[in-house]
C-alpha cells in the first residue's frame, strides 16, 4: 500500500537527497527520510509544502522518535530548522508554501 502525500521529487533534493544529510534528530549524518511536520494532511491539501518535511535517519531518530516529533516542541524544533534552513539556500517560497505558512501561523 503506497502512503498519501508522499514528498515530491523538487522537496526529496531541496531537503535531502543533493542538499542535507544531517538528521535533525541526532545530528549525524544519516539522514534517510523526510518526516510531515504537522502530518500528512489531505493528498491536495498545503501539507505537501517543502515547509513541512524535515530530514531525519528513518530508524535511528524517526521511528522511535516520531510520539517526540508530533508534540509541540517537537514539531516547533522541527519547523525551525526546516524554515533556517530553506533560507540558507536561498528558497524562495511558492503560493502553497505561503499557505501552509499562514494556515501553521509561521511569522
Amino acid at each position: 500500500m503506497q502512503t498519501k502525500n508522499n514528498f515530491s521529487e523538487e522537496t526529496r533534493f531541496w531537503m535531502l537527497e543533493d542538499n542535507q544529510w544531517e538528521c535533525w534528530g541526532c545530528g549525524q549524518n544519516h539522514a534517510d527520510c523526510l518526516h510531515h511536520i504537522e502530518g500528512r494532511g489531505r493528498e491536495e491539501g498545503c501539507e505537501r509544502s517543502i515547509y513541512n518535511a524535515a530530514p531525519l535517519g528513518n530508524h535511528q531518530c524517526h521511528l522511535p522518535r516520531h510520539g517526540h516529533w508530533m508534540t509541540a516542541d517537537g514539531r516547533a524544533y522541527l519547523r525551525n530548522k526546516t524554515r533556517a534552513r530553506l533560507e540558507a539556500l536561498g528558497y524562495q517560497p511558492t503560493s502553497l508554501d505561503k499557505q501552509y505558512l499562514l494556515k501553521y501561523k509561521y511569522d
